[in-house]
């Protein structure tokens, strides 16, 4: 019996069968990559000139969007206008009109719903909004050309004028138009309709407006 074990004609098959199997598992070879990584370098980013002197603003409309959000429905102010005013001493004055007889809803959403943004701003929809601010301070950061401001001034909703701050984005850039960007809450928040049910008090939204103003400067500047 030791002696057949011992006969190569009977575990000789054995072991080139096994040495096959462990070959077929066996990984092969890494594919080598067909490209070589490399580096891109990007442009550097350049800051646009900061107005010097008394220089005067208008706010160009077409490029330049203004969007109310209220009880989750997103609408947009097309028919805007505005100035600002830099002056010698670095104070700078801020004024919009929004005109909401053009308030639209934004992008793919469908027609108004009862909750009508300019109804819930206690101001007929033929009515117009008004901002006038005055720059707080300036702060630096780390991308060349955009700042941050800190505006305080005074919006107007017909027979109510509310304290309103803002918190925008200057963005200078070479051959790009002025900008102030930034979005927040309209002070207080907006109250619905008073309604006679049992005495519950009507319920109030949260009103967001969102900027992104161009500005081109005034003829004669």
């Amino acid at each position: 019996m030791n002696r057949q074990c011992r006969d190569a004609r009977i575990w000789g098959p054995l072991v080139v069968a096994g040495a096959a199997l462990l070959l077929r598992g066996a990984p092969g070879p890494a594919a080598r990559a067909t490209t070589t990584p490399h580096a891109v370098e990007l442009p550097a980013l350049h800051a646009g000139a900061e107005p010097r002197g008394s220089v005067d603003y208008v706010l160009d409309a077409e490029r330049s969007s203004v969007r109310f959000l209220v009880g989750g429905q997103l609408t947009t102010c097309p028919a805007i206008t505005g100035h600002l005013h830099v002056r010698d001493d670095g104070s700078r004055e801020l004024e919009l009109d929004l005109d909401l007889g053009s308030l639209q809803p934004h992008g793919d959403q469908p027609a108004p719903t009862p909750l009508d943004p300019g109804g819930l701003l206690g101001v007929p929809r033929a009515s117009h909004v008004l901002y006038r601010a005055n720059l707080l301070r300036t702060t630096s950061s780390n991308l060349p050309g955009v700042t941050g401001q800190q505006w305080l001034g005074t919006l107007d909703l017909g027979e109510r004028a509310v304290q309103q701050p803002f918190a925008l984005w200057q963005v200078s850039l070479p051959g790009q138009p002025l900008r102030l960007q930034g979005h927040g809450p309209v002070a207080g928040g907006i109250q619905e309709p008073a309604r006679n049910w049992f005495g519950i008090p009507s319920p109030s939204h949260v009103l967001l407006l969102g900027f992104d103003l161009a500005w081109r400067r005034h003829r004669g500047n």
